[in-house]
């Protein structure tokens, strides 16, 4: 018996010495996802790196439900508006129409700046294409990269400045009386 258990002594250290060096590995490795997601918590709102894994699920499954929203509600967009705010002003524009204050189709710079604002809309759980907070009352022009760049700050900021959902809805309707000439 004695031989036995010296002969599994030796056995158990060499099985230990590997296991020891796996263990090391292992914790060098978790060591450094921990740093590299210490780096991205530390990064701006902007790379969406500081959410939560749930308030990333959260923007997933509104950014989902946005999509399924979209299949089901209507397209004509002064229909919206004037079921929002009924007709615009007299004489308010020649061409009002109902106007996305967040772009919903730019393309190039524009859109580039207009999918960042729709990130943002999206967070905070407005969608950005049939919610009623981006819907306004404007002239069918001013679809510029420098609009949709202002409107990008003003969310920002907004998201920035831990007022919540209500400061991004109210930074959203401010941007579409400001730089669209909107109303309401």
């Amino acid at each position: 018996m004695a031989g036995g258990r010296a002969a599994a002594r030796v056995a158990l250290k060499g099985i230990a010495k590997p296991l020891e060096q796996l263990l090391k590995e292992c914790e060098e490795i978790l060591a450094k996802d921990i740093a590299k997601a210490g780096r991205k918590a530390a990064t701006s709102f902007e790379t969406d790196a500081s959410e939560s894994l749930a308030q990333r699920l959260a923007r997933q499954e509104a950014r989902g439900l946005s999509e399924n929203a979209a299949e089901t509600t209507t397209k004509d967009w002064s229909k919206k508006a004037t079921k929002l705010y009924g007709k615009p002003p007299e004489g308010m524009f020649e061409n009002a129409h109902g106007h996305h204050i967040v772009f919903k189709g730019a393309t190039g710079e524009a859109g580039t700046f207009s999918s960042k604002s729709q990130e943002i809309l999206q967070h905070f759980g407005i969608d950005p294409i049939n919610g009623n907070a981006n819907i306004i009352w404007a002239e069918n022009a001013n679809h510029s990269v420098a609009n949709a760049k202002d409107v990008l700050s003003r969310l920002t900021e907004a998201a920035n400045s831990g007022g919540g959902r209500q400061a991004v809805i109210d930074a959203l309707q401010k941007a579409g009386r400001q730089v669209f000439n909107g109303w309401p």
